[in-house]
């Protein structure tokens, strides 16, 4: 028995797809204008660390679809900025969570 597709349903994702990736697109150059030294997707991380009350690299990168090197230069690019910090735990010790630094 062939399957029945929902048109309606599929308009509705694909226009919520195109809206997400246009509003990223904008985003990403706003930040880099806004913040040369950082990277273009540092918003969407400094967002996943601000909302988590810690979170792991592996998260993070599972999160924002981010390979391991890429997002090992990017966290070392947010902790120079001194934007982010990063604990280990000892119950875990091979899991560094990332925390947002708190603004004195």
């Amino acid at each position: 028995m062939p399957k029945k597709y929902n048109i309606d349903d599929l308009n509705i994702h694909v226009k919520l797809y195109l809206l997400v990736n246009f509003l990223m697109r904008e985003f990403r150059q706003r930040f880099t204008k806004a913040f040369p030294k950082l990277y273009a997707d540092a918003f969407v991380h400094l967002m996943f660390i601000k909302h988590a009350v810690g979170i792991s690299q592996f998260e993070l990168g599972e999160l924002s679809n981010t390979n391991k090197s890429t997002l090992s230069r990017n966290i070392k690019i947010l902790l120079d900025n001194e934007l982010v910090i990063k604990k280990q735990q000892p119950e875990l010790m091979k899991m560094n969570y990332i925390y947002l630094k708190k603004v004195s």
